[in-house]
């Protein structure tokens, strides 16, 4: 599985995960049905060793949208570029508090 596998030889999978996150959030728009945000963030990654590599570090600087739903979850949009190996990543997510 590591070799030409499914799991890739740099798949990060380790017993060992450091995380760290700094996230600045501005609320634009505060309707009676919906919330409209922007965010920038700072994130942080150390993995132990991993299989197939060693020691890894990532850390990436994005921006995201926040839309807050009064009758549901808030939807994370995100942009972020990897500001040690280059890498750009695209995400979505749900559930956050605004």
């Amino acid at each position: 599985l590591f070799r030409d596998g499914a799991l890739g030889v740099t798949t990060p999978l380790t017993r060992e995960v450091s995380l760290a996150n700094l996230e600045w959030r501005r609320r634009l728009y505060r309707g009676t049905a919906i919330q409209i945000g922007l965010a920038t963030f700072l994130d942080g990654a150390r993995l132990g060793p991993t299989a197939g590599a060693g020691r890894q570090t990532y850390l990436d600087g994005g921006v995201g949208l926040r839309l807050g739903f009064r009758a549901g979850p808030m939807l994370r949009l995100d942009y972020a570029h990897g500001l040690l190996d280059g890498s750009d990543n695209l995400s979505l997510g749900l559930g956050y508090i605004f």
